[in-house]
């Protein structure tokens, strides 16, 4: 079984004063969460899993625009509270939907497309191609050898070329729980999905990097309008 998990139950606290960011709508007209996944191939995937907050399908009716966007290829795990992580909301939703085999972690804020290959695996971009790229020190940089095998990913610490850029493989469900329940007793901060590589790197798990044909990056308000406006319209009365 192959699952692709969107995690959409966080805050959303850098877009102030909106709805949960990944409910926005493009230019194009679709919902952020639906561009997010649109550089990638469905087809690969038997599960598609979006996790909300049970506060936003309330206030929001966010379950149903997802059930009336996607009908019956998505699979909605509701939250009843936020989690301290994004890893731990994955964590939830593989108990939570019974998840099993491999599986892919897709944020939903940033447009990615890329060729999968493999099942443990990091996508990023060389950021010395994206010179547009902003706020880059809040990244996880991705160190790696000539074979495109990580040595170590590094969080929020500017250490290599080669940055994250949110979608990440998973080889074992069993594998990602066991990793994850062993680091919340050791970190009493967030843990992210950097800190469930680096250590299962260290454990001796191989993981490699996919480099992204295309990406785009909407982690902040002004990411998101900045990208909006490159389609901005204009109406002429004659």
């Amino acid at each position: 079984m192959y699952t692709l998990i969107i995690p959409c139950a966080g805050n959303s606290s850098r877009f102030p004063n909106m709805r949960p960011k990944w409910m926005l709508t493009h230019p194009e007209g679709k919902l952020m969460v639906e561009k997010a996944i649109d550089g990638l191939n469905s087809n690969s995937f038997e599960r598609t899993i979006i996790t909300i907050l049970r506060d936003h399908a309330e206030k929001y009716e966010s379950e149903l625009w997802l059930k009336q966007i996607f009908g019956d290829k998505v699979e909605i795990c509701i939250l009843e509270s936020p989690t301290n992580s994004q890893t731990e909301t994955v964590y939830k939703t593989l108990l939570e939907m019974k998840v099993k085999g491999s599986f892919c972690v897709k944020d939903s804020d940033g447009y990615i497309a890329v060729a999968l290959k493999g099942k443990n695996f990091v996508t990023g971009i060389d950021i010395r191609e994206m010179l547009d790229l902003t706020n880059v020190p809040a990244k996880s940089f991705v160190l790696k050898n000539e074979q495109n095998i990580l040595t170590n990913i590094i969080e929020k610490s500017v250490s290599s070329n080669h940055i994250s850029i949110g979608l990440y493989g998973f080889g074992d469900t069993d594998q990602f729980i066991d990793k994850y329940l062993e680091l919340s007793s050791l970190i009493s901060t967030e843990i992210y999905p950097s800190h469930i590589i680096s250590s299962l790197i260290g454990d001796g798990v191989i993981f490699r990097y996919l480099e992204a044909d295309k990406y785009q990056d909407w982690g902040t308000a002004k990411e998101w309008r900045n990208d909006a406006l490159k389609m901005s319209s204009y109406l002429v009365d004659i």
